[in-house]
């Protein structure tokens, strides 16, 4: 990163820079990195580079102070010198419109950069692949189609009287089971859609047409619109519509909410960025899943492992994207390529990542609702995380039916983990991306009904409570199976079963560094495991998480 002078002088004591973009604060040889974490930073005066050039310009500068140190131009301290009432400073212009202006940064649909006109489309084609079927003809799962449950989508409309989403009994020109709707563009009560990707997607999720089902035909809809008619975005709607879903989950009894959107990014560990990931904690906390789409840039990004934002967000279920069935050669306008397709292929265009990625599912092709009444196929992870946001809502239905509460979001994962089928990168994909030769885990519905059936409040996974890295007492964790156990902290921890290894969210042993946004979650799976804060405590707290035959203790 070159160095640049101070453009102008600001200042910014108590300024909280965040991690929406990489930057660094430097004078000279003194460096100070964004790294992680978001940084209250009120020292010295440090012009500020933005490394990857997305939100700011060119050799943008940002100057720090103390009040008693400022910046000389060969890049040295000097003391005694206070800038704070330097004439001509305007710091709430140059913070809000240009530090922050990621936050308003265009957000981009998935899913729709097909061309091939050999593709066949699937209208239910993601029912025997996810076992849907097995799951619905199954007795002991009799009215599980998500009613009394709510959705939410964030997306570009909803076709608000589709016949898909119910009738219009009050003649009020809004399906019934549309239940709520705004468009936080617009900033009115009509979230019509214009290009149908929103239509598309709350089809999938929760359409109650006998041909074209959704996964949840019984559950209500709220769509709230973050994209404008042309097809911009912006976090800050996005930021506001998560706000208002925080703010009524319990009116509405929602059970998950679908993001099948993101910044076109491909990031390779967790971050929270933009200013939305507060609220996906808060909903996470209130066992309320969010649902993203992995990103569909795997081959423009060179097949380097990695998803887009809000994917990469530590409190999300991330989802990848696999073909239903043989839908012959598939040609994408990115410039992917499949020359022959088949179920549980994974789609060339799917972002992909060994721990980011939480699961994969049907990315189609799917027809489903569009925009003015009828039908229109796409494919793609957005598709993909639709089936998974379904599919959340008829788990949490069943668990409040036969454990008589809802499962977090650690649980969730655990159970899609534990249930899906295993899927190999590589083994039968033909294609023309560097195939990563991971296994990953394909949603099972039935598998993951019959797990939640037969687990009781005494043998399901248990909780730590507290976070690890600070001084907190905790309570035991007790049950025959700890294999869920969720691990939360500020500070970064080693999960090991001694100096060397330790087990990763996949049960493979090997050494894991779990790095701690604050509540960033590892899932311990078993065995004894060590936690051993990292960064700014040094003690040792140990958790045994037991077999199926064996107690835990902490």
């Amino acid at each position: 990163m070159s160095e640049t002078q101070p453009q102008s002088l600001l200042d910014i004591n108590g300024l909280d820079l965040g991690i929406q973009d990489n930057w660094e604060l430097e004078s000279g040889d003194k460096t100070v990195s964004s790294g992680r974490e978001n940084v209250s930073f009120a020292s010295y005066q440090l012009p500020v580079t933005n490394e990857k050039q997305q939100s700011l310009a060119d050799n943008w500068s940002l100057v720090a102070e103390k009040g008693v140190s400022s910046l000389q131009p060969d890049g040295k301290f000097a003391p005694s010198t206070v800038i704070r009432n330097e004439p001509n400073l305007e710091p709430k212009n140059l913070v809000e419109e240009d530090f922050f202006a990621d936050r308003v940064k265009p957000i981009y649909e998935q899913g729709k950069n097909v061309s091939s006109s050999e593709i066949v489309p699937q209208s239910n084609g993601a029912s025997p692949l996810m076992n849907l079927s097995e799951f619905r003809a199954d007795s002991r799962f009799a009215g599980i189609n998500g009613q009394g449950f709510t959705v939410v989508v964030l997306d570009t409309g909803i076709d608000r009287n589709h016949p898909f989403f119910g009738p219009d009994s009050d003649k009020n020109g809004v399906a019934d089971r549309i239940v709520a709707q705004y468009d936080f563009a617009e900033k009115d009560a009509d979230a019509s859609d214009r290009s149908g990707h929103g239509s598309h997607m709350s089809s999938i999720i929760a359409s109650s047409d006998n041909q074209y089902p959704g996964v949840a035909p019984g559950a209500n809809i709220i769509h709230l619109k973050v994209f404008e008619d042309d097809g911009g975005g912006s976090f800050q709607y996005v930021e506001e519509a998560l706000q208002w879903v925080v703010a009524n989950l319990d009116d509405y009894n929602i059970a998950s909410v679908n993001l099948s959107f993101g910044d076109n990014g491909n990031y390779n560990e967790p971050i929270r960025s933009y200013g939305i990931d507060d609220e996906i904690e808060t909903l996470a906390g209130n066992n309320v899943a969010v649902v993203t789409a992995a990103g569909n840039n795997f081959y423009t990004s060179q097949s380097d492992r990695g998803v887009m934002y809000p994917a990469a967000d530590p409190n999300v279920i991330s989802v990848g994207a696999v073909y239903s069935s043989d839908v012959g050669s598939v040609s994408y306008s990115n410039g992917a390529n499949a020359s022959s397709t088949g179920a549980d292929r994974i789609m060339p265009i799917s972002q992909r990542h060994k721990t980011l990625t939480s699961t994969f599912a049907p990315g189609g092709p799917i027809a489903a609702a569009n925009a003015d009444g009828g039908t229109m196929t796409l494919q793609g992870t957005s598709q993909a995380a639709a089936h998974v946001t379904g599919a959340i809502v008829l788990a949490q239905q069943l668990a409040v039916r036969e454990l008589g509460r809802r499962l977090s979001v650690g649980e969730l994962e655990n159970l899609l983990a534990s249930t899906g089928k295993s899927i190999i990168d590589g083994d039968d994909e033909q294609d023309n991306v560097e195939n990563t030769g991971l296994t990953f885990k394909r949603i099972d519905m039935n598998a993951l009904g019959k797990a939640i059936a037969s687990m009781d409040n005494n043998n399901s996974p248990a909780s730590a409570k507290g976070q690890f890295g600070k001084a907190t007492s905790y309570d035991p964790l007790t049950g025959t199976n700890t294999a869920g156990a969720r691990l939360s902290g500020e500070d970064s921890f080693l999960l090991g079963t001694g100096a060397e290894s330790c087990f990763d969210r996949n049960g493979t042993n090997e050494e894991v560094l779990i790095d701690g946004y604050s509540s960033y979650s590892g899932i311990v799976r078993s065995n004894s495991l060590p936690v051993t804060t990292m960064d700014r405590l040094n003690e040792s707290l140990e958790i045994v998480a037991g077999s199926l035959d064996s107690s835990a203790v902490l």
